[in-house]
């Protein structure tokens, strides 16, 4: 079941409790990344989102992941989609998730946010979604762009 809460940085994110829960906040500092899933650990991440990841973090210092890998039962929790890229159905073996959700600590401002999409891009992301609490992207083989309003459908700008 879906439920939003503030997280004491100033900013609602809506998710499970088991994702909320992997992430903190303390002065200047920021907890670790989450890759594996929240609610049985499976970390099947390709290497090269985890490499898109980095690559963006050199521009924004301040990036952190907070969900890669889901297994089914989390996916369906979260309302993910039967062929999201977080379900380890993808990569070359067929058997890694190519996505992540991030969001930037402190610098979360409408130009910030475009930044980091035209950063993805060029960095090879070929899926990305903006919502209100953090940018999707994955590595899927179809080149997609999508926001989300508070839970409006997806609006999509190009295939």
């Amino acid at each position: 079941m879906l439920e939003q809460s503030s997280i004491s940085f100033g900013r609602s994110f809506s998710c499970c409790w088991q994702c909320l829960a992997n992430l903190s906040y303390w002065g200047d500092s920021v907890s670790t990344d989450t890759w594996a899933c929240p609610c049985c650990g499976l970390d099947k991440r390709n290497e090269a989102i985890t490499a898109l990841v980095e690559g963006l973090r050199r521009s924004f210092p301040d990036l952190m992941v907070t969900n890669a890998t889901r297994c089914r039962d989390h996916n369906r929790e979260v309302g993910g989609s039967l062929r999201s890229g977080h379900l380890p159905i993808y990569g070359p073996d067929e058997d890694e998730s190519v996505a992540v959700d991030i969001t930037l600590i402190r610098t979360w401002s409408e130009s910030s946010r475009r930044k980091l999409v035209y950063e993805a891009i060029a960095l090879g992301a070929m899926g990305i979604g903006v919502y209100a609490s953090h940018i999707h992207v994955d590595l899927k083989p179809r080149r997609q762009l999508w926001t989300s309003r508070y839970g409006e459908k997806p609006n999509y700008f190009f295939t």
